[in-house]
């Protein structure tokens, strides 16, 4: 039986890219990807850009939501990170505003 987990897992590899976000990197499904609409299940409530990434991930890496949130930096462009949506099946939507 396939878990939630190695769904995440196969979804980042197959669909995502990498993310720059406080030095490091987070394997995001990035807010262009069709993929990405597919996995949340209509499910987000925002009319800006978002981007999915492994609620594990996420976590470990503290990022700050807000106004004032991180900088999440996908294919060179800019994004502030204004909210962290926890899904609860692992995934974790990361509501953006385009720099």
């Amino acid at each position: 039986m396939i878990t939630g987990k190695e769904i995440i897992i196969s979804a980042l590899q197959d669909f995502g890219c990498d993310a720059e976000i406080n030095g490091d990197t987070l394997r995001v499904i990035p807010p262009r990807s069709a993929v990405r609409d597919m996995c949340a299940g209509g499910a987000v409530d925002h009319a800006g850009p978002w981007a999915m990434a492994a609620e594990s991930d996420v976590d470990a890496m503290g990022i700050m939501a807000g106004n004032d949130g991180d900088t999440l930096t996908i294919d060179g462009m800019p994004y502030t990170v204004l909210t962290i949506l926890p899904d609860g099946t692992g995934w974790t939507v990361l509501n953006l505003e385009r720099h």
